[in-house]
């Protein structure tokens, strides 16, 4: 005899898949990037090389998201619970894949975690009927758990500094993504319309119509960048190589941002569009904007480093 799931059941459920992704994410936020600029610095002639391989496996992240965002969609028929499934799994295996390239079980292959997160970024959809109640500020203590968030790089940089080993902490993370799992078990299975095809999502995409959601989500993707990708980079250059001190830097970022934006905000990691939330077909070009922006940021980064080699 099978039981229906209850909408509170299933939004509280959303709730822990939500929290435990989002920490795994956001522990590790500090140090995706540098693992993999070290793990760059290795195989490359001089640090130089290894920050434009950096800048350009990010980019290649960003390319993915931009093509697969209006496919994500279609292939998955609607189904959000779908998507959220499919989401996790990439990010599990992005997550895995560097642990595993960083500790040298897999010398070779950078460009496949490229292309898991950008498919992770362009899957990733909650349904926006479900989200809106599971994050309903009178039902939790909202800023409470974005405070938390906010102190998760310092906690990872405090855990390496005592000796977990960097690659581990990625592992790690794989590990929490992928428990994230076990609460969509228990989660509703949601159906949103898409009816746009391929070719007319980058049609509406450049639409005059939609140039103000378009330019606002590029300018978002670029912040989102220069606080994920380049803040890291110049913490590690120009602050110190430090765990402990890089974990404390990007953690006091956060919680300044999460100030700044208001009590009830969300700390900014893993930025999507709607915060993860599919609402309608605008969402998809939400992402596919976010992405352009921070392809700009990470291209011209790469450019301009290559400039600064050519002297």
């Amino acid at each position: 005899m099978t039981h229906a799931i209850e909408p509170r059941d299933a939004a509280f459920a959303l709730v822990l898949h939500r929290f435990l992704a989002r920490f795994a994410h956001t522990a590790v936020s500090a140090f995706v990037w540098i693992i993999l600029f070290l793990y760059f610095a290795d195989i490359e002639p001089s640090l130089i090389h290894a920050v434009i391989r950096t800048f350009l496996l990010y980019a290649l992240a960003q390319t993915v998201t931009i093509l697969a965002a209006p496919f994500a969609l279609r292939a998955i028929g609607g189904n959000m619970l779908r998507g959220l499934v499919f989401g996790t799994i990439f990010s599990v295996a992005a997550l895995a894949y560097m642990g595993a390239l960083a500790s040298g079980i897999f010398p070779h292959g950078a460009a496949v975690i490229g292309i898991l997160l950008g498919l992770y970024r362009a899957f990733y959809r909650a349904p926006y009927e479900l989200e809106h109640r599971a994050v309903a500020p009178q039902s939790q203590p909202l800023f409470t758990v974005e405070l938390f968030l906010g102190f998760t790089p310092f906690l990872a940089g405090l855990a390496v500094a005592m000796g977990i080993w960097y690659p581990y902490l990625l592992f790690v993370a794989a590990l929490i993504n992928a428990l994230a799992l076990i609460p969509l078990l228990f989660t509703l299975t949601v159906y949103e319309t898409y009816s746009w095809n391929y070719r007319q999502a980058f049609a509406e995409l450049i639409a005059a119509k939609n140039q103000p959601l378009a330019v606002s989500g590029v300018l978002a993707g670029a912040g989102g960048a220069l606080l994920f990708l380049i803040w890291p980079i110049l913490l590690y250059f120009e602050l110190s190589p430090q765990p402990l001190v890089l974990g404390a830097a990007f953690s006091a970022a956060l919680l300044t941002l999460l100030i700044v934006r208001s009590r009830h905000a969300r700390v900014l990691i893993d930025q999507h569009a709607d915060g993860a939330t599919y609402i309608d077909e605008y969402t998809v070009l939400k992402e596919m904007s976010l992405a352009i922006g921070r392809l700009v940021i990470s291209l011209c980064a790469a450019i301009g480093v290559a400039v600064l080699l050519s002297y």
